[in-house]
Protein backbone atom coordinates (compact mmCIF):
# COMPACT_ATOMS: atom_id res chain seq x y z
CA UNK A 1 0.00 0.00 0.00
CA UNK A 2 1.39 3.40 -1.11
CA UNK A 3 1.07 6.27 1.29
CA UNK A 4 1.72 10.22 1.00
CA UNK A 5 2.23 12.54 3.79
CA UNK A 6 3.10 15.96 4.41
CA UNK A 7 6.58 16.49 6.02
CA UNK A 8 6.19 17.99 9.78
CA UNK A 9 8.14 21.36 8.45
CA UNK A 10 5.37 21.16 5.86
CA UNK A 11 2.90 21.10 8.41
CA UNK A 12 4.22 23.13 10.39
CA UNK A 13 4.30 25.90 7.61
CA UNK A 14 0.51 25.02 6.72
CA UNK A 15 -0.61 26.02 10.85
CA UNK A 16 1.61 29.42 9.85
CA UNK A 17 -0.08 30.05 6.94
CA UNK A 18 -3.56 29.58 8.28
CA UNK A 19 -2.71 31.61 11.43
CA UNK A 20 -1.69 34.32 8.62
CA UNK A 21 -5.05 34.02 6.94
CA UNK A 22 -6.76 34.40 9.93
CA UNK A 23 -5.18 37.23 10.81
CA UNK A 24 -6.32 38.47 7.92
CA UNK A 25 -9.99 37.94 8.49
CA UNK A 26 -9.86 38.78 12.05
CA UNK A 27 -7.86 41.99 11.03
CA UNK A 28 -9.72 43.81 7.82
CA UNK A 29 -13.31 41.95 8.38
CA UNK A 30 -15.51 41.44 5.48
CA UNK A 31 -16.00 45.44 5.47
CA UNK A 32 -13.94 45.30 1.94
CA UNK A 33 -16.18 42.85 0.30
CA UNK A 34 -14.67 40.01 -1.03
CA UNK A 35 -11.57 38.07 0.19
CA UNK A 36 -8.81 39.14 -1.94
CA UNK A 37 -5.70 38.53 -0.94
CA UNK A 38 -2.97 40.66 0.35
CA UNK A 39 0.33 41.04 2.10
CA UNK A 40 0.42 40.88 5.71
CA UNK A 41 1.57 43.02 7.67
CA UNK A 42 5.54 42.24 8.37
CA UNK A 43 5.90 41.83 12.44
CA UNK A 44 2.81 39.62 11.79
CA UNK A 45 4.80 36.88 10.60
CA UNK A 46 7.93 37.17 13.30
CA UNK A 47 4.67 37.12 15.87
CA UNK A 48 3.42 34.10 14.08
CA UNK A 49 6.93 32.17 14.23
CA UNK A 50 7.51 33.35 17.58
CA UNK A 51 3.87 32.30 19.16
CA UNK A 52 4.46 28.83 17.19
CA UNK A 53 7.89 28.29 18.17
CA UNK A 54 6.17 28.90 22.19
CA UNK A 55 3.72 25.57 21.24
CA UNK A 56 6.86 23.82 18.80
CA UNK A 57 6.71 20.73 21.33
CA UNK A 58 2.12 20.29 21.32
CA UNK A 59 2.93 20.67 17.62
CA UNK A 60 5.26 18.21 17.35
CA UNK A 61 3.14 15.61 19.47
CA UNK A 62 0.43 15.95 16.98
CA UNK A 63 2.30 15.53 13.90
CA UNK A 64 3.66 12.29 15.23
CA UNK A 65 0.39 11.68 16.39
CA UNK A 66 -1.23 12.05 12.99
CA UNK A 67 0.63 9.25 11.07
CA UNK A 68 -0.88 6.65 13.20
CA UNK A 69 -4.03 8.04 13.00
CA UNK A 70 -6.76 6.29 11.41
CA UNK A 71 -9.62 8.34 11.69
CA UNK A 72 -9.38 12.31 10.36
CA UNK A 73 -12.51 13.12 12.57
CA UNK A 74 -10.57 12.22 15.29
CA UNK A 75 -7.41 14.13 14.90
CA UNK A 76 -9.14 17.14 14.02
CA UNK A 77 -10.83 16.96 17.53
CA UNK A 78 -6.71 16.78 18.93
CA UNK A 79 -5.31 19.85 16.96
CA UNK A 80 -8.57 21.95 17.81
CA UNK A 81 -7.57 22.62 21.02
CA UNK A 82 -3.61 23.39 20.71
CA UNK A 83 -4.53 25.75 17.36
CA UNK A 84 -7.16 27.26 19.23
CA UNK A 85 -4.71 28.00 22.32
CA UNK A 86 -1.88 29.26 19.67
CA UNK A 87 -4.95 31.56 17.90
CA UNK A 88 -5.56 32.99 21.62
CA UNK A 89 -1.98 33.46 22.13
CA UNK A 90 -1.13 35.42 18.89
CA UNK A 91 -4.38 38.10 18.71
CA UNK A 92 -3.29 38.60 22.63
CA UNK A 93 0.19 39.86 21.35
CA UNK A 94 -1.19 41.77 19.00
CA UNK A 95 -3.87 43.44 20.15
CA UNK A 96 -3.30 43.21 24.07
CA UNK A 97 -6.47 44.49 26.32
CA UNK A 98 -5.85 47.85 27.84
CA UNK A 99 -5.09 47.49 31.75
CA UNK A 100 -8.27 48.20 33.68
Amino acid sequence: QTMVAWTDEVMQELTAAALLAYLAVAHYGRGRGEWTPSEAPAHWQATVNDVLSAQREAFARLWGQRRDAADVDAFSAQIAGPLTETARALLQRLYPLPEA
